[in-house]
Formats: structure tokens, C-alpha cells, sequence
């Protein structure tokens, strides 16, 4: 994969949501029963804070039976890297630490992999910017 940490980050999240994003939408007792207002919040802190980007919230006529911010009807409206904990979240990986109806474990072996590739891309980009906003300015 080519491209910056952003950009590879962008990519990778992508991926994981549509990994998991089937899960939230089909394999629940109750789809998106886990989305809360506050992890809507949480994703408005995370994108600001590591992706200077400001969320908009839906207008009330276009949300959710549930009326969070970012949940339309049909799903979450943010992009999955700036909703982290959303986009990593299942019912079964929170649960149990696996797809329970997975017979050759081929979709819990992609999670974790991409879980890790992603972890180890935040954490290098993490330092990266923590060591830039360390150095001294030349002002």
C-alpha cells in the first residue's frame, strides 16, 4: 500500500468497516443497538483532535429512530477513520474476541489482522507527530 499514514490509515479503516459494518447490520439481535450519543461524541473529540476535521451533526428530520447525531436510518454517516471505536466494534469481537458463527475462522482472522496493521500505522503516525510538535520552532 502506497501513500502516506493518513492516507493508508483512510484506506485500511475503510476496509474494517465494511468488515464489520455487515455485522452491526445483520448479525445483531438488534442492529446498531450499540451506537450510543456517546460514541457519537466520542468520533466528534477523536476527529477533530487526530484529523482536524469538525462533524456535522444530521438535521433532526434526517437521523435515526434513536436521533444521535451522526446515524441517519440507514447507518452511521461518519467515515470509518474518524470513528475508531465504532468502526473496530462488533457484538461477537466485544463479546467473545471472535465471530462466533465463523466455521474456518477466516473472518476473525482478517479482523485481527487488519486490527493489528491498523494499531501498529496509528502508533508510528502517533509518534511521528508527537516528535515533529516536540521540535523546537525556528521563529
Amino acid at each position: 500500500m502506497t501513500g502516506t499514514a493518513p492516507e493508508k490509515l483512510v484506506a485500511m479503516y475503510d476496509e474494517m468497516g465494511k468488515l464489520t459494518e455487515p455485522e452491526c447490520r445483520s448479525s445483531c439481535n438488534a442492529p446498531q443497538s450499540c451506537c450510543s450519543e456517546s460514541d457519537c461524541n466520542l468520533a466528534a473529540m477523536w476527529a477533530k483532535r487526530e484529523w482536524d476535521t469538525v462533524l456535522e451533526p444530521l438535521p433532526a428530520d434526517k437521523r435515526g429512530p434513536k436521533g444521535f447525531p451522526f446515524l441517519s436510518p440507514t447507518g452511521c454517516v461518519v467515515a470509518p477513520h474518524l470513528r475508531p471505536g465504532c468502526t473496530m466494534h462488533t457484538c461477537d469481537m466485544s463479546s467473545f474476541g471472535f465471530k462466533k458463527v465463523d466455521p474456518d475462522g477466516a473472518w476473525t482472522d482478517s479482523y485481527f489482522e487488519l486490527r493489528q496493521k491498523i494499531t501498529t500505522l496509528e502508533w508510528e503516525w502517533h509518534k511521528a507527530k508527537t516528535a515533529k510538535a516536540e521540535e523546537p520552532s525556528n521563529a
